[in-house]
Order: C-alpha cells, then structure tokens, then sequence
C-alpha cells in the first residue's frame, strides 16, 4: 500500500468558498480535504481491475483543480486494508475540528474505485462494511461530506441504516448547505464496469466530464452536486446500454440541509479552458498529449461548450454526421475557442474486432451463405441419389428379368448406365453439400 500522508500542521488558508458568488470579505477562509482511495484487488475470486488507481488520481486532479483542495490536503490510499482506510477518515475528523475552530467552513470529499458487494467496499481479501464506512463518514464533523463510490453494487449501501432517497434537485445554490451525500455508481444488483478504450471506468470517466463544464447547465461558470449527478449518470447509462456487461445506473443517497445545492467544482477561475463552439456538434473525445481520455460527451449544436483543462496539447475526434479531428493547443490563462471551421474530416478505418469486444452490435453473418448453400446441396444431392438410385435398381430388374418385351428390355439397358451416373452424380453433390457445412465459419 501507497499512502501520501496529511499535512500536519495546519495552516491558514485563503480558499474561496465554492458557493454562488464570492465569500464575503469578513467571512472566515473555506477548506476541503479529499480522501482517494483505490483497490485493483477484490479477492481471489474477482479479476484483477485495471484501472482502479488512475481512475482515482484522475478524480484527485479535477478536484484539485477546480474543487478547491489543496494538493497538500488531499490523501490518497492504493491498495489498503479496512483498518487504514477508517484510520484515514479518523486523520481527517481531527483534521476537520482543527480547521473548523477558525470558524472556516470545512469540506470532506471521498472517492473510492475498486471492488465490492452487496455488503461493503472489497479492499483485497477483506470487506469494509457499508455500515462501519457510513459510521466512519458520519464521524468526519464537516459542513457536507461529499462520499463517491463506484464499484460493484454500490448501490447496495441505500439498503443500509439511513440509506434514505431524497429528492437533491433543489432551487439555489446557498452556502449554508449541510450533510452528506453519496454518488454511487451502479444499482444493488449491477456491476460498474470499467473499459480500457477509455482507460478508466464509465462513471467516473462521465464524472469528472461533467465536473470540468459538461455538467454546467445552468451556464454559470459553476458544476453542483445534483448537476454532477445528473450528467453522470445520463453519460453512463448511454454508455453502457450496449456493452457486454449490460445497463449501468448509477444512484444517489443525498442528505442535504439548507436551502441550497452543494457547489462541487468553480469553473470561474479556472487557468485555462478548452471551448467548443456553437458550430461544433457530435460525439466529441478529447485526448491529452500521452493520449489518455480526458473527456467524452455529446455535444449539441447552437450551444457552446466551455471545458476547464490544463494547459497543454490536446486532440479532439468529433463524430457527427461524419468523423473529423484536430490538435489544439490549449494556453494557459486564456480560452480556446474551437470551431467547426477548424476540424478537418478524416476517413475512418474499418477494423475487425478481436478478443473481448466492449460494445456489441449486430453484424453480417460471414458464414450464412456457406451454411445455406451447404444445406441445398446436401438436400439436393440426396434427393437426387434416392430417387435416381431408385430408378437405377428398377431398370436393372426390369432387363434382368426373363418376363418382359424386348423394347422395354432394351430401354432399360440404354437407361440404365446413365441413370447410374447421375446416382453416383447426387452423391457427390450431397457429400460436397456435407463438407460445405462442416467448414462454414461460425455464427457470430
């Protein structure tokens, strides 16, 4: 197990509260601290996930970023056991009463990536049960604990104590918002897949989408809880509705006090930010400069996109009525406008799949014109060997037998070898007829 550790002592911090507007210039600094924690191993009878840990760093970047964390207060756990994942939260309680004594505002965000099931989060060979990691989020005393889950089943940990739903669609964004919610990114009874096109997992590769502007719907220059939630999961189950693992929804358990949603991610100061322009519309992929997803999302036409990035170079594949791309570099303190103008249309490769295909989708059978001329030929040949095989054995009785006229003899003599050729004729057509079939390829 990796672990960065906490940043002791504390200090005081000028964090702006990400909320609606600006903290009031008397009002005391905001902090948040971030918990990560990834499992590749669920037990030894579980496949060994592959994308765990960057899904994890990932989510730990973005909210660096633009949740305001500081990469100091955030602490990170790969591979760890139970006793260390609720030791990490009780770190963060004490951490959380110190901040809060300044009278700040204090946040809790956590992010697990791993394994689990009907009864808690899988962390190698042991199990971290829904209720002791509820307890242990419960004890973190901070304003609103945000909890991200995406595993397995997680959706399971609704049916424990307090796994209430309540609706998180409320009306404004106050900063007098309390409580705790979870995002959790699969049903009880589903598994939350992950893909290695996409090098991540579905839900939080849409999360963190949504987290860096896709999930802005109310243009704002801000991304709350409830606007997160909702993109993520309408990515997700889009995603998912033709992979081999089947329909992923994901589900909330939000306890939010107040008369206001959560802000999760400010846009607003963000150092850079890559724009899609009203033109641009289509399936659009945005790589970094190794090549790694950053984002993918449908983009809808006459309605500009704005994305906060890093700064640095980037290619888009936007797939619309047809499939174009283009390198863009992003600069930092500024925007990047891209246009339709700019994406140059490419030709798409056609490729054949091979091994374990991720979305499937109905396609031409190679085999169904081997298997029914295969079956015409068997069907024909045999017909035609019994009903000439018939005709053969009844000339050679009728010329063998000392009854019968002479002419009706002689017919049959005349007959007779010819029928026989087209006896031993039907027989090769049924035997080729035969072969056809047994080397068909087969059905997909």
């Amino acid at each position: 197990m990796r672990a960065v550790p906490w940043p002791v002592p504390l200090a005081a911090l000028g964090l702006c509260l990400l909320s609606d507007g600006a903290a009031a210039a008397d009002d005391p600094p905001a902090r948040r601290f971030a918990i990560m924690v990834a499992s590749n191993h669920g037990g030894a009878d579980r496949p060994v996930l592959r994308h765990a840990h960057s899904d994890a760093r990932a989510f730990s970047d973005v909210i660096v970023e633009l949740g305001g964390v500081l990469p100091g207060d955030v602490k990170t756990l790969l591979e760890p056991g139970p006793d260390e994942v609720l030791a990490a939260f009780a770190d963060a309680a004490a951490l959380v009463r110190a901040a809060a004594q300044s009278g700040a505002r204090v946040d809790l965000v956590a992010y697990y990536s791993g394994h689990s099931d009907e009864e808690g989060i899988l962390l190698g060979e042991r199990r971290l049960g829904y209720t002791a990691l509820r307890a242990a989020v419960d004890a973190v005393p901070a304003s609103v604990r945000v909890v991200v889950l995406d595993s397995c089943s997680s959706g399971a940990l609704l049916r424990t104590k307090g796994g209430v739903r309540v609706a998180p669609f409320l009306i404004d964004q106050a900063t007098d918002v309390a409580g705790t919610a979870f995002l959790l990114s699969s049903s009880a009874d589903e598994p939350a897949q992950e893909s290695d096109r996409i090098g991540g997992s579905f839900f939080t590769q849409s999360l963190i989408t949504g987290l860096r502007g896709a999930a802005d719907f109310g243009r704002d220059g801000t991304v709350t809880l409830t606007e997160a939630y909702r993109f993520a999961f309408d990515e997700t189950l889009a995603r998912t509705e033709r992979t081999s693992g089947g329909a992923q929804h994901p589900a909330w358990d939000m306890k939010l006090s107040g008369a206001g949603d959560f802000v999760i991610t400010d846009l607003r100061d963000a150092s850079s930010q890559l724009v899609l322009d009203e033109d641009v519309a289509g399936r659009v992929f945005i790589r970094g400069a190794r090549g790694e997803l950053l984002a993918e999302l449908q983009k809808q036409r006459d309605q500009p996109l704005h994305l906060s990035v890093p700064a640095g170079s980037y290619s888009l594949l936007v797939k619309g009525v047809g499939t174009s791309s283009a390198d863009v570099e992003v600069l930092r303190g500024g925007a990047t406008v891209v246009r339709d103008a700019d994406l140059a249309r490419v030709q798409t490769e056609p490729t054949t799949a091979r091994g374990d295909v991720e979305e499937r989708s109905p396609r031409p059978d190679a085999g169904a014109a081997w298997r029914i001329g295969g079956t015409a030929a068997s069907i024909s040949g045999a017909v035609a060997f019994v009903a000439l095989g018939s005709a053969a054995l009844y000339l050679t009785a009728v010329a063998s037998s000392p009854a019968g006229d002479g002419d009706t003899k002689q017919a049959a003599l005349d007959f007779g070898p010819w029928i026989l050729v087209g006896t031993g004729a039907g027989a090769l057509v049924g035997l080729a007829g035969a072969a056809t079939l047994a080397m068909a390829p087969a059905e997909p």
